[in-house]
């Protein structure tokens, strides 16, 4: 970098030249990184909003410098800013919302649309949804070239990063948006941004996961749940680079969470070290983020073919986890709804079954069924007669089958059924 202090023996001339060319110069990503990204991450959550805003006053003072023009990493830093102050502003109208709820209702038992007259209502709505797009736009410009800003040694944020979480806010105004079209072209679109990033080969295994995790959920509840309240997305960088370390937010109905993953074999020779792995993790998180195992080989065929029987593999796993960790997770949200169809009744050959009862039954076994039978050749046709029309109602709905044996000497249980016939007729 331009140091004007320096001993220098070239003319005024050359001087001023590489002055000239140096002011047109992006700035580096690790001075941005210094300036921008590390003061975000610092920041108590409680000053954040404050924070983002003297951070982004600054931030438009040097996208205003010749040569930044068009610098993806600022354009990531004013993406990022705008991401979570809408998500303040997200938080704030869900509060806002629930203050000003009607009287003994409250989120969760609100109709579609008394919900959104509440949400309309946000006195910062048209902000937020400005931010919603500048986020968007910005995300856009910040994915065109190679960079790459790092925190720690260990961790970086690069245009992958800007990818996963263009991709996210396109969900997010998917989520918004009332027109069909537009919902189902931008979901396309995020959906394409997560395969296109879990395909590099720049991207580890572990957050290759992650994304795995959240595409099949995503893919879950477009099938079998899409009027329902939810979303996964990936966390942002506060959230996975400091010390609460969520990899992902799931938001489902009124109720959020924050998640770490681990995906961990399955295989019963390492479970004593995948317990220590989960078990280092606990330590490492701050309270309120769920650890969550899903067996890698379960994770991995749900993303390659998510068709039923897999993507119900990792809900079941996935909620599992979800609630061993401590969460209260509605399966609802992410499984087909059942439906409750009418029992069919089976076709019974009356004929058989009464010449059965006529053959087997006795005055002691019809006793035995319930029947209060008169030891008449009447008493035992009337009795013949009830316990032919309870045994063929039973078995209509597959609750028993008429032998010998259990004519003759007739079990407990099929006595039970016998009895209850005989009160429902009776009432």
């Amino acid at each position: 970098m331009y140091n004007p202090n320096r001993i220098t023996n070239s003319s005024s001339g050359s001087d001023t030249a590489v002055q000239k060319a140096l002011s047109a110069t992006p700035t580096p990503e690790y001075e941005l990184n210094e300036r921008f990204l590390l003061p975000y991450l610092d920041a108590k959550d409680e000053e954040l909003e404050e924070t983002l805003t003297r951070l982004e006053d600054e931030l438009i003072a040097e996208s205003q410098k010749e040569g930044n023009e068009n610098n993806p990493v600022i354009g990531f830093l004013h993406a990022l800013y705008s991401q979570e102050l809408y998500l303040i502003m997200k938080n704030e109208q869900a509060l806002h919302a629930a203050a000003n709820c009607p009287p003994g209702k409250s989120l969760d038992t609100l109709s579609d649309e008394e919900l959104q007259v509440l949400n309309d209502k946000y006195p910062r709505k048209q902000m937020m949804n400005f931010r919603l797009e500048h986020s968007i736009l910005s995300y856009r410009q910040s994915t065109e070239i190679v960079w790459d800003m790092r925190p720690s040694e260990h961790t970086k944020v690069d245009q992958f990063t800007a990818n996963i979480m263009l991709a996210d806010m396109l969900y997010r105004k998917a989520s918004e948006t009332t027109d069909p079209a537009e919902e189902q072209q931008l979901i396309e679109e995020a959906d394409g941004l997560y395969k296109r990033v879990i395909n590099s080969d720049f991207i580890d295994n572990g957050q290759k996961d992650e994304l795995k995790l959240i595409a099949v959920l995503r893919e879950a509840h477009k099938k079998y749940s899409p009027d329902k309240p939810f979303l996964m997305e990936h966390g942002t960088p506060r959230e996975d680079l400091r010390d609460a370390k969520a990899d992902i937010k799931m938001y489902v109905g009124v109720q959020s969470f924050l998640i770490q993953l681990k995906t961990l074999t399955a295989n019963e020779y390492v479970e004593e070290f995948n317990e220590k792995i989960l078990e280092r993790a606990r330590h490492s998180v701050a309270q309120g983020t769920l650890i969550v195992k899903i067996s890698t080989p379960t994770l991995r065929e749900a993303y390659a073919d998510p068709g039923r029987v897999h993507l119900k593999k990792v809900v079941d796993e996935f909620a599992t986890g979800v609630d061993y960790a401590g969460g209260d997770f509605n399966l609802i949200y992410l499984i087909p709804a059942t439906e409750n169809k009418p029992k069919e009744k089976k076709k019974i050959n009356r004929r058989s079954v009464e010449n059965d009862v006529k053959q087997y039954t006795t005055l002691r076994s019809l006793r035995q069924f319930g029947f209060d039978v008169l030891p008449t050749a009447e008493g035992l046709k009337n009795a013949r007669e009830q316990l032919q029309e309870a045994l063929i109602s039973a078995m209509e709905q597959g609750e028993l089958h008429v032998s010998k044996e259990m004519l003759l000497n007739p079990p407990d249980d099929v006595v039970a059924i016998m009895k209850q016939y005989l009160l429902d007729r009776a009432a």
